[in-house]
């Protein structure tokens, strides 16, 4: 905070000022679901505002900050393997099937794609691998006194045919475009009972992918799941 120590004369000035934000402030954040029975809404907005006390009328100014969270550890070329026992009818054993999925990385913008290789050992299995399944999953928490809403979202997906039974060497690799992740968002809006129009920050801020964002009454992350 920039706090002059005596009256300003007449005349034009350019003052500086910069903060510093704490090491574990959220990120910008801006989330609603009308279609969901409980209508969760979630946000976090911060502005610069500065403030002129005049003898008359004091001036004013403010801008919106789009604030980002540290970034977590980046981890390249992480796997991750299982093997599962196949059942038909809760008893009827049909065999084993690995799958085996290496991730290029686990830190995105949203203007990248993630990308992803699956691979398959179904040599020991008596059945197909009809569909395989790269997506994205959207995971919020809310916690508002003793209410709790958790919503699990998927946001876009691909999906393969997957291996024949027996065979053995099955392996894809597939990718997810970020960029194209974008979402419809209302021109007006209600607020103390007065129709109000969404100003151009929130409006991009919620068109487009959320960023991850954890905070004591909400939190919200993203998956790559296969």
């Amino acid at each position: 905070m920039w706090e002059s120590p005596e009256e300003i004369a007449c005349g034009d000035y350019t003052i500086k000022f910069s903060f510093e934000l704490p090491d574990k402030v959220p990120s910008s954040f801006a989330f609603v679901n009308k279609k969901s029975r409980e209508a969760p809404k979630a946000k976090v907005k911060y502005f610069a505002k500065a403030t002129l006390d005049c003898e008359g009328e004091d001036m004013k100014h403010k801008t919106v900050l789009v604030i980002r969270e540290k970034a977590v550890a980046l981890k390249e070329d992480t796997v991750l393997e299982e093997t599962s026992e196949i059942k038909t009818w809760l008893c009827c054993n049909q065999g084993k099937s690995k799958m085996k999925c290496e991730f290029a990385k686990n830190v995105y913008t949203p203007d990248e794609e993630a990308e992803g290789e699956v691979k398959i050992d179904n040599s020991d299995c008596k059945l197909a691998v009809t569909k395989v399944t790269f997506s994205i999953v959207q995971v919020l928490k809310q916690k508002i006194g003793h209410h709790k809403h958790h919503e699990e979202k998927t946001i876009i997906k691909k999906e393969k045919e997957g291996p024949k039974p027996g065979e053995g060497d099955w392996k894809k690799s597939m990718e997810l475009d970020l960029s194209k992740i974008k979402y419809e968002v209302a021109s007006e809006k209600k607020k103390k009972g007065k129709t109000k129009k969404i100003s151009k920050e929130d409006a991009f801020a919620m068109a487009s992918l959320q960023p991850a964002c954890h905070t004591k009454k909400f939190s919200n992350e993203y998956f790559l799941r296969v």
